[in-house]
Parts: C-alpha cells; structure tokens; sequence
C-alpha cells in the first residue's frame, strides 16, 4: 500500500521526463512520478496529510481524468519544489488510474524507474512466504480484482502494456498461470496471491 516513500520504491512506477502538471483538490500540482496505486508531486502551497480529494490529470489528446486519492505524506524539499507530497489514489475504479499510466506510457511522457523495484521480493515463492497465500481475499480485494480482470479482458492497445508486462513476468517468473491472470495480478499492484486472482478468475 502506498504509504511512506520508502514504501512506495516497492512498487512499479514511473518517471516522468519532464514535471507535468495536475492538480489537486484544486492546487496546481507537478507530478514527479506515477505507479498504479499513487504518485509524488511537487508543490507550492501545504498539503496536509490524510487531506481526500480528487486528482485531476489533463491528458493530452485524451481528457481530464479525475481520480479520487489522498496525501499520505509530505514534506519540505529544498530541491525544484518547496514541498513534496506523496499521494495515493484511492478510486474504485481500476480502469481509470490504469488509463492514466497507459497514457503518459504510450505518449513516451515517462520512463520506467528500475530503481522502483529495488525492494521488491526477488522470486514469486518469496511473495508466496507470507500468511496472504492462503488467506481468503477480501470483498474489497475480490472486487479489484474483477475489475481488473474486465480491463484486461478488453481488446484494443489500451490493455497492451499490462499484457507486454505479464508476458515478461511469466518468463521471469516461470509462471504457469494464463496471460489474463498476471496482468490483472500486476493491474492490482500483486496486492494479493496470484492463486487468489486465479481463483477468482474461476469464480
């Protein structure tokens, strides 16, 4: 879950070359970088942690996408900006923070940060080494899950990056389980097992 920076390196994210502007609950924001389930940006004014509102990404050539997210963190930069704020995005809708990083991804606007994945468990049995293997999902986690499942499900280059990415970790990985499966898994953030998206799948 994105909470501290530190935590936030264990997910996948994205760079962006150049700052881009967003904004949120109404304050001009740049954001610095965006993974599926959060983002930092750079700001002026204070943002105060716990703060809920809406993110509002202007994507080019596409529309204003406008996600529900709250401030997790923040604190004084003495870099390009006077504070940074780390945000992540709370909106139910997979679908909708999915599209905005297939966007900036297609629109070359970012590049992959390797070093995001530096604490990341190195093999998928160490993922599999926790009590969430066998742990039933939760309603809420089910419910991501079948979104995500649906997004894949859709045909078109929208759902082309996230099946590049599963092909790649079922190499890496030596996974057994369908295409449609691990990119969900990875939509979700590997929030929960693979069996347990798995599962669902077949639900």
């Amino acid at each position: 879950m994105f909470v501290e920076p530190s935590e936030a390196r264990s997910k996948k994210r994205f760079r962006f070359q150049q700052p881009f502007a967003a904004a949120f609950d109404g304050q001009t924001i740049a954001l610095l970088d965006l993974s599926q389930e959060g983002a930092q940006a750079g700001h002026e004014e204070q943002i105060l942690v716990g703060r809920e509102a809406t993110l509002e990404v202007n994507v080019p050539g596409a529309r204003t996408i406008s996600l529900r997210a709250v401030a997790v963190w923040s604190r004084d930069s003495g870099q390009e900006f006077p504070r940074r704020t780390g945000i992540r995005i709370t909106e139910e809708r997979v679908d909708l923070a999915a599209d905005v990083l297939d966007y900036f991804v297609r629109l070359r606007k970012v590049r992959f940060d390797k070093e995001s994945l530096t604490r990341k468990p190195a093999t998928l049995e160490e993922t599999r080494s926790t009590d969430t293997k066998t742990a039933a999902a939760s309603p809420e986690d089910q419910e991501r899950v079948r979104q995500a499942l649906l997004f894949v499900a859709q045909p078109g280059r929208m759902t082309e990056f996230w099946m590049q990415l599963a092909e790649s970790t079922r190499a890496e990985e030596r996974m057994e389980h369908p295409l449609e499966v691990i990119a969900a898994w990875e939509l979700i953030d590997r929030a929960i097992d693979i069996d347990q998206v798995a599962h669902i799948c077949q639900g």
